[in-house]
C-alpha cells in the first residue's frame, strides 16, 4: 500500500474508533446488493440498501399506504394523465437541486434502458413531460391504476447521471436520500454510508451505516451475538430462540410479502438437466404430480420453524389480488404416482434443482427437503445450491430445468407478479423479465392486462383473482411458503420492520 493509502486507512480507522456508541449501525445481510444503480436491479437486497441512498416521487409507510416523497401532491385530470407537483428544496448528494428535468430523465431511463429491471412495469407510460421546473406530467397509453405503486419504486437521480457517458451510478451513486455513499470495499462487498447533511427531512438518529454480506447463517448469527454487527437480516429460523435469550438483542418479526416457490422450464422440447429425452415439465400432469408431493406445511414446520405460512397461490395473503377462497390441492402421493404413470414416467426420472445458497432463510434446507419429498414418487433430485448472483445469471441464460426462487412483492399488488413472473416473455419490450421458465398462456395475459387497465378497485380485484385462478390451473410453479421478515437488533437501536423488506435506517431510533 502507498504512503497515501496507509494514511487514509489510518484516518478511517481513527474516525471509526472515535464514533460514539449508537453513531454507527452495522448491518449484515444474507447477500450483497447486486447493484447500487437503482434502475438496473429490482432484487430485494439492492432495494433494501438503495432505499437509504435514493428517494422516489411517492413512498409507502410501514403499512404500504402511499404517501408523498419527492412529489408533494398529485392529481388525475383524466384516466390517462397524472400531474405531480414536486417538493421545494430537495437536493442531491452532489449539491444540485431537484427539478422536473431530473424526474423526466430518471423515469425515461427506468422505462427505456434495456438493462432496466423496471421496464415491464413502466411500459404503459407514453410520455413524461416537465411543463415547469416543479411540475411533472405523466401520460399513459391506457388507464394505469397501479402507476403510483410503480413510481414508489423508481429512484430519482440527477439528469446528468442518466446519460451513458456519465459516471456510473453503480460505483458512484447520487441520490437525494438521507444517506450518501462514503466508501466501499470491493474485496468484501461492504458498503459504508454517512448521513447526508443536506437532506431536506429530519436528520436520522444514526450517523453512519455499514452494510456487509455474510451469507453463512451461523456466521451471521455469531456476528450479532458477539457484537461485531448491530443488525442482521434474514435470521435463520433455527436461531430465533437462541437470539431471543441473548442480553441486549431483540428479535423483530413482521409478516412478509416474500413467497418462495419452485418453477419449471416450460420453453424447450428438450431441457438440459432432466433425464427424459422430452422435457417432462411440458406435461401438466408432471407439474401436478410435483404439486401433490411437495408439502408446504412440512417446509414451514421443519425449515421455517413456524415463522411463515404455507403458500396456496401465486402471491402472499397481504398482496392485493390474493384469493382467500383458493386452496392448494391435498398432498396425495398415490395420485402423484398415477399422474406420472399417465404422463409416461412409471419409473420417474432424474432432474437437477437449482437453488439459492444462503440468500434467504433456510433456502438450502428447503431445497433438500423438496428433493427428499420427490424421491417418494421416484423423482431423483440433485440439489445445486448457488450464490444468488450465480443463480440469477444462470436463470437469465435459461440454463435451468427446475429451480427454486423467492419473490418479494414490493408493490403489494398481484399485477407486479404478473408483469415480471407470469406474462409471456418479450425481451424487446421488457415483459416477463423474470419469467425464467417461459410460462405463456394468452388467456392469463388477457385477463391480467384487463385488470391492469381497470380503474375500479372492486372490478380490478375480481379480475386479478380470475387471473390467479387461471394461472394456478396451469401450475407454472409450485408455491411453497410465505416467510416472515425476521431481524436481530442490538441495543441501543429500535426499529419496526417493514413488510416490503426495505431497511430504511432513517426509521431507526436510539433508546
Amino acid at each position: 500500500m502507498s504512503a497515501r493509502g496507509v494514511l487514509l486507512a489510518a484516518l478511517f480507522l481513527a474516525s471509526a474508533c472515535a464514533r460514539e456508541p449508537g453513531d454507527e449501525l452495522r448491518i449484515a445481510l444474507g447477500s450483497a446488493p447486486l447493484s447500487l444503480d437503482p434502475h438496473l436491479s429490482n432484487e430485494s437486497a439492492s432495494f433494501a440498501v438503495n432505499s437509504n441512498l435514493y428517494e422516489t416521487l411517492v413512498s409507502t409507510d410501514a403499512g404500504l399506504a402511499l404517501k408523498p416523497d419527492l412529489a408533494l401532491s398529485w392529481t388525475n385530470p383524466d384516466d390517462l394523465t397524472l400531474r405531480l407537483e414536486l417538493v421545494k428544496g430537495a437536493r442531491f448528494h452532489d449539491g444540485s437541486e431537484l427539478s422536473s428535468a431530473d424526474v423526466v430523465a430518471s423515469l425515461r431511463r427506468a422505462r427505456d434502458d434495456p438493462r432496466s429491471g423496471w421496464r415491464s412495469g413502466l411500459e404503459p407510460i407514453a410520455a413524461v413531460e416537465a411543463p415547469t421546473p416543479s411540475e411533472v406530467v405523466i401520460r399513459t397509453r391506457r388507464p394505469f391504476p397501479n402507476l403510483l405503486r410503480y413510481l414508489s419504486a423508481i429512484a430519482i437521480v440527477p439528469a446528468a447521471r442518466t446519460r451513458p457517458d456519465g459516471p456510473p451510478l453503480a460505483t458512484d451513486p447520487i441520490g437525494s436520500g438521507p444517506y450518501r455513499l462514503a466508501s466501499r470495499d470491493s474485496s468484501t462487498g461492504s458498503l459504508e454510508f454517512e448521513r447526508f447533511e443536506g437532506y431536506r427531512g429530519p436528520a436520522p438518529a444514526v450517523r453512519h451505516i455499514t452494510f456487509r454480506a455474510i451469507p453463512g447463517e451461523e456466521e451471521r448469527v455469531q456476528a450479532l451475538t458477539s457484537g461485531r454487527v448491530d443488525m442482521i437480516a434474514d435470521v435463520p429460523p433455527a436461531a430465533i430462540a437462541q437470539l431471543s435469550s441473548v442480553p441486549g438483542v431483540r428479535v423483530l418479526r413482521a409478516v412478509g410479502l416474500r413467497e418462495t416457490f419452485v418453477a419449471f422450464d416450460l420453453r424447450r422440447e428438450r431441457t438440459p438437466y432432466a433425464s427424459p429425452e422430452r422435457n417432462p415439465f411440458l406435461d401438466l400432469r408432471v407439474r401436478q404430480a410435483f404439486q401433490r408431493t411437495i408439502d408446504p406445511r412440512v417446509l414451514v414446520r421443519d425449515v421455517l420453524f413456524g415463522f411463515g405460512q404455507p403458500a396456496t397461490q401465486l402471491a402472499a395473503p397481504g398482496v392485493f389480488g390474493f384469493d382467500p377462497d383458493l386452496a392448494a390441492p391435498d398432498i396425495d402421493l398415490a395420485a402423484a404416482r398415477r399422474l406420472l404413470l399417465e404422463a409416461g414416467y412409471p419409473d420417474g426420472f432424474s432432474v437437477t434443482l437449482d437453488s439459492p445458497l444462503g440468500a434467504y432463510p433456510g433456502d438450502v434446507a428447503a431445497a433438500y427437503k423438496i428433493g427428499a419429498a420427490l424421491a417418494q414418487i421416484n423423482v431423483r433430485v440433485s440439489v445445486n445450491p448457488l450464490p444468488k448472483a450465480e443463480l440469477f445469471a444462470k436463470l437469465d441464460r435459461g440454463d435451468s430445468s427446475f429451480y427454486m426462487l423467492s419473490w418479494n412483492s414490493l408493490s403489494g399488488d398481484m399485477q407486479e407478479i404478473f408483469l415480471f413472473l407470469l406474462r409471456t416473455p418479450d425481451p424487446e419490450r421488457g415483459w416477463g423479465v423474470d419469467n425464467e421458465g417461459g410460462y405463456s398462456n394468452p388467456e392469463v395475459d388477457r385477463v391480467f392486462l384487463e385488470a391492469g387497465e381497470t380503474m375500479s378497485p372492486g372490478l380490478r380485484l375480481a379480475k386479478l383473482k380470475q387471473g390467479v385462478r387461471l394461472a394456478m390451473a396451469d401450475v407454472p410453479w409450485v408455491p411453497l411458503y410465505v416467510q416472515d421478515q425476521v431481524f436481530g437488533l442490538r441495543q441501543p437501536f429500535d426499529w419496526i420492520p417493514r413488510p416490503d423488506r426495505r431497511i430504511r435506517v432513517a426509521e431507526v431510533s436510539r433508546r
